[in-house]
């Protein structure tokens, strides 16, 4: 028998002790451990984005349970000022339109979903909301909803009022004196712009329900006869941005609102300008006085991989130039967006 077939059978035969059994089997492990443990981390360093929060967090959290505090939204105390060119250009459009009477006054509220990094321009400035605080009642009826399962699907009689004062942006689908689902109501309330739709629901609205709404909000409940509510771009941002973390209601409930929102019947305005295909979960505001017309939308614009919440309140004389001016906003901050997402 040749030299290396005696050996090798010399070294199967040949009987290791049981203590350098296991300690090969350790080092055998610890370098198993260590190659996946080089594979892991390069994997990670590819996929994680490093954050510099140079600014506190100004957090909601809801407060009517014992002993959790489920968080709302946060938001960064500070601007961010990598925004503060793009900032400087919406200034000098604002400035312009004012100058040419298109507009007596106009807020915006920007803020990146993603990162929550944001910019506000004349963020003091208060409108009168009106029919945002639709958006406020979607998610009080949603949350009765929970609560009580089936509410949406009750009917109820569709009643308009006599000689209601119709906006040409509304889409008035529903019959007279017939029976619907809250749920369509719902829907054509936000969808549709049918301010009696927001009528015939009132009555089904449990007050404490909205109370805790404008409570989680951080802002007070309007009275119903109160015609001087004012809130600035920022706090009106709020109840989209609620809806968005779904931290009020149940992921399908929000998710549901959402849905509707993307429904809107209203395109006059952020949506104007931008491709056809971008989403938006939007909702408008129109309201006429005698001093002025006041037009706002808050919406959230699904730019890619980059989503991000933009409110625009304004005042002036023609609501129809105050449309333009929310349009083009939005599509300079979009294109300003799309430019990074």
């Amino acid at each position: 028998m040749e030299a290396s077939a005696l050996n090798n059978k010399f070294f199967l035969n040949r009987k290791i002790p049981v203590y350098w059994a296991l300690i090969l089997t350790l080092l055998i492990l610890f370098g198993i451990d260590q190659i996946s443990k080089q594979f892991s981390t390069a994997t990670v360093v590819q996929e994680t984005k490093k954050t510099k929060c140079i600014t506190p967090l100004t957090l909601v959290r809801e407060h009517d349970y014992k002993l959790t505090h489920p968080l709302l939204m946060s938001d960064l105390k500070e601007e961010d000022n990598k925004y503060d060119p793009l900032k400087e250009k919406l200034v000098g459009f604002i400035e312009n339109a004012k100058k040419n009477s298109k507009a007596q006054s106009v807020s915006i509220y920007y803020c990146s979903l993603n990162d929550n990094t944001q910019f506000s321009i004349n963020k003091k400035e208060t409108y009168n909301p009106t029919h945002l605080m639709e958006v406020s009642k979607l998610i009080a009826l949603l949350k009765q909803n929970e609560k009580s399962r089936g509410l949406l699907e009750r009917k109820v009689l569709y009643d308009k009022l006599p000689n209601a004062e119709k906006s040409r942006y509304d889409n008035i689908i529903l019959e007279n004196g017939k029976y619907y689902t809250i749920g369509s109501l719902v829907y054509n309330m936000i969808a549709n712009s049918d301010e009696n739709a927001t009528i015939s629901l009132n009555q089904y609205l449990d007050h404490d329900v909205l109370r805790s709404v404008y409570k989680a909000f951080g802002c007070p409940m309007p009275d119903k006869n109160e015609k001087d509510y004012l809130m600035n771009v920022q706090d009106c941002s709020r109840p989209i941005k609620v809806l968005y973390n779904a931290g009020f209601l149940t992921i399908n409930s929000a998710e549901y609102a959402m849905e509707v929102l993307t429904h809107s019947n209203y395109k006059d305005g952020i949506m104007k300008q931008l491709d056809t295909g971008v989403v938006v979960a939007h909702h408008f505001s129109l309201t006429k006085t005698a001093k002025n017309s006041q037009l706002h939308e808050f919406g959230i614009v699904y730019c890619n991989n980059h989503p991000y919440l933009l409110g625009i309140m304004t005042k002036g004389a023609n609501e129809v130039e105050l449309s333009q001016i929310i349009s083009t906003i939005s599509k300079m901050i979009f294109d300003e967006m799309n430019k990074v997402s």
